[in-house]
């Protein structure tokens, strides 16, 4: 009538059980490990005008001169890799038909001690389309550059260099606006 209670099914379930808490999280960063020593770069690449996102884009990273990346946006227009410290990165966006850009990561001269856990950068890029006889030599050089920042202890954006960058692009811009107007007319 009663079941009998048996106490090594009960110590086993237990083991199990107390194991399957214990051991998931260090399956879990086995199995998906979270770049903690590199420096994870993730974003989209939009249009500049209009946000529609653009699939297919190639983004090439350049370290110390030699190519380590190379990978196209997805349909959605999202791309993500890891970049290793101890190195100068130059990164290209580009796409047929539209106007390449640049950036610069210096992760060259990072602290060891300040390496651990990594960084990760959310780096989202717009990009327009060529236009004929138009003067896009401006873009020849980066618009953005990270560095280390040894103070904070972390890779940040060279705010003076973008802003000098930004105006010039923002005039580059209103002319290419301009020019894409009348061109319509």
């Amino acid at each position: 009538m009663y079941k009998k209670f048996k106490i090594g099914n009960f110590f086993i379930r237990l083991v199990i059980f107390l194991g399957f808490i214990f051991i998931t999280p260090f399956l879990l960063d086995y199995l998906f490990p979270k770049n903690t020593d590199n420096i994870y770069i993730h974003g989209v690449v939009k249009e500049h005008f209009d946000d529609q996102l653009i699939s297919r884009v190639k983004i090439t990273v350049f370290g110390d001169g030699e190519k380590t990346h190379a990978q196209k946006t997805d349909l959605k227009g999202r791309y993500k890799f890891v970049l290793d410290f101890g190195k100068f990165y130059r990164i290209e966006y580009a796409k047929q038909n539209y106007v390449t850009k640049l950036l610069t990561i210096d992760a060259a001269n990072i602290p060891e001690e300040d390496q651990l856990g990594g960084f990760e950068m959310n780096i989202d890029m717009t990009l327009f389309e060529n236009m004929e006889g138009f003067d896009f030599s401006i873009l020849e050089y980066p618009i953005g550059k990270a560095e280390f920042d040894h103070k904070k202890g972390e890779l940040i954006w060279d705010m003076k260099y973008t802003s000098k960058r930004q105006a010039k692009i923002s005039s580059l811009m209103q002319k290419y606006d301009e020019k894409q107007k009348y061109q319509e007319d």
